[in-house]
C-alpha cells in the first residue's frame, strides 16, 4: 500500500469540514514519518491533504511492525 500509515483522526471546532489525521508511517516506502494532515472534506472528488505539518524530528522513530 502507499500514502500515511493513520492512527488517529479528529475535528476541530471551527474548522468546518475539516479532518485531521495522524500518521505515523510513509506505507509509499519512506519508512518512519510522523505527522499531522488535514483534510478538506467539503468538496467532492478523491479526498487529498490541503496540509501537513512533519513533526518526524520531533517524535521518535517509528519502525515497522
Amino acid at each position: 500500500d502507499s500514502g500515511p500509515d493513520a492512527e488517529a483522526v479528529t475535528t476541530v471546532a471551527g474548522d468546518d469540514g475539516a479532518v485531521y489525521v495522524g500518521a505515523e508511517r510513509d506505507n509509499g516506502g519512506g519508512g518512519s514519518r510522523n505527522s499531522i494532515l488535514r483534510f478538506d472534506t467539503a468538496g467532492s472528488g478523491r479526498l487529498r491533504a490541503t496540509a501537513e505539518w512533519d513533526l518526524t524530528d520531533l517524535l521518535p522513530s517509528t519502525p515497522a511492525s
